[in-house]
């Protein structure tokens, strides 16, 4: 809400999203998926550029951003018609490659659970679920 009250005030729609930590729900993953269907043939690198700026709508914290550009890889990799875990697997080498170089790597290590090889096989119990972007 406060995202659509700065833009009807003026702002410029990349400084829209909130910056703080306690910006970091799941909007911008609930909206991006359009994004990601149509940037899918797209140069990758230009791709998670695209799809990180789309979170910034909403969601400009680095968490929520770096969530949307996993989702991203992911949406892709699944639409190449790779298996599920394949794709996984071709998912965390993506981004954890990406964001190496990338000025938000420190943020790497919220991913840990999300990019663990065990992921895929946890139980409901063991994945939150609150509505915070990494859960």
């Amino acid at each position: 809400a406060r995202a659509i009250q700065k833009l009807q005030q003026g702002t410029v729609p990349i400084d829209a999203g909130g910056r703080e930590i306690g910006n970091n729900g799941n909007g911008s993953l609930m909206r991006i998926l359009p994004g990601c269907l149509y940037l899918c043939d797209a140069p990758q690198e230009k791709a998670c550029s695209d799809v990180d700026q789309l979170s910034c709508l909403t969601h400009a914290h680095p968490i929520s951003r770096m969530s949307c550009v996993f989702y991203f890889l992911m949406c892709k990799n699944l639409i190449s018609e790779q298996i599920v875990r394949q794709a996984w697997k071709t998912t965390i080498d993506e981004f954890q490659g990406y964001f190496e170089r990338h000025p938000f790597r420190s943020e790497l290590n919220n991913f840990e659970f999300i990019c663990s090889k065990h992921f895929p096989d946890s139980s409901e119990s063991e994945i939150a679920s609150d509505g915070y972007v990494l859960n």
